[in-house]
């Protein structure tokens, strides 16, 4: 009796576990088409994992698919600049297709176990290091009782939700091609012609001289 009593326990903190998680950052920002930890361009999209939604009073449709799933209207990313503590607001964000980062997976019974919501975010900024720092609006779903349910989003302060944009990296300049300009013929240097004009000068000079002497 007292290990049933036990996992019943275990079960019940388990379970709240899963419900506190609804609709909380699971893992950090990253920078869609970068490696982890590198810094990105000034404009892109970021993406954000969610711990897919679960309500404790509807729970979800069993074999809930993500076209089953949709973002309210409202939803939007506050975005801070660490550094000037400037802060906008991002909306239009997109649920992420990809299997790989938006998925529920449901056991024999239709209860669902593993969950991940991914949700991207268009952006357009200057360089330097930046944070999530607040997001508002709910996530819809289809629950078992064949209607809607919503959850909001939430990010804590504890969530590492911080990148960085790097400075666009500046165009070579570019070197004038001389390789298709006309060929004229004309090798010689000017240094050359001038210096046989002045010799041609000095040699008039010198023989209009030697009239005027006789």
């Amino acid at each position: 009796m007292r290990n049933k009593g036990k996992r019943a326990m275990l079960a019940l903190i388990l379970l709240g576990a899963l419900f506190l998680l609804s609709g909380c950052v699971r893992e950090g920002v990253s920078i869609v088409g970068v490696e982890p930890g590198q810094p990105g361009p000034v404009s892109g999209q970021l993406r954000i994992l969610f711990a897919m939604i679960v309500s404790t009073s509807e729970q979800p449709k069993p074999n809930l698919t993500i076209k089953e799933v949709s973002l309210s209207d409202d939803v939007s990313f506050t975005i801070t600049n660490e550094d000037t503590k400037q802060s906008i607001v991002v909306s239009n964000p997109t649920i992420d297709q990809d299997p790989a980062f938006s998925y529920a997976r449901f056991n024999e019974q239709g209860k669902m176990g593993e969950h991940q919501l991914g949700i991207l975010i268009p952006y357009t900024l200057k360089p330097g290091r930046y944070r999530v720092t607040n997001v508002t609006g709910k996530v819809w779903y289809a629950s078992s009782g064949g209607g809607k349910s919503s959850e909001s989003l939430r990010i804590g302060e504890e969530d590492d939700t911080s990148f960085t944009i790097a400075a666009p990296t500046p165009a070579p300049t570019a070197v004038p091609d001389t390789s298709n300009l006309p060929k004229t013929g004309d090798g010689s240097s000017p240094a050359l012609w001038l210096a046989v004009c002045l010799g041609c000068a000095a040699a008039v000079a010198l023989l209009l001289r030697k009239r005027s002497a006789r």
